[in-house]
């Protein structure tokens, strides 16, 4: 979300929800994992949220490395940052 900060609970947005997940579970599943003799591998999406469609008109202001932008220009977004 570009300069989430800025957005008001029930006005900007109704919900979000973030699936992150909290460090007991973490341990649960490696005590689990060591009692058991298993093997174990870790990977990471970078790019989970890269091609999110969005459902809604979304604008920004130009990013400050944006070079010589025009008076008064926003982005229009056509898919999620």
């Amino acid at each position: 979300m570009a300069k989430g900060y800025t957005h008001r609970e029930g006005i900007d947005f109704i919900k979000t929800y973030s699936p992150v997940e909290k460090l007991t579970i973490t341990r649960i599943i490696l005590t689990i994992v060591v009692v058991k003799e298993w093997y174990l591998e870790q990977l990471d999406v970078d790019n989970a949220f890269l091609y999110g469609e969005l459902i809604e008109e979304v604008y920004m202001e130009v990013p400050p490395e944006v070079t010589n932008p025009r008076k008064n220009q926003v982005c229009h977004l056509t898919k999620s940052l």
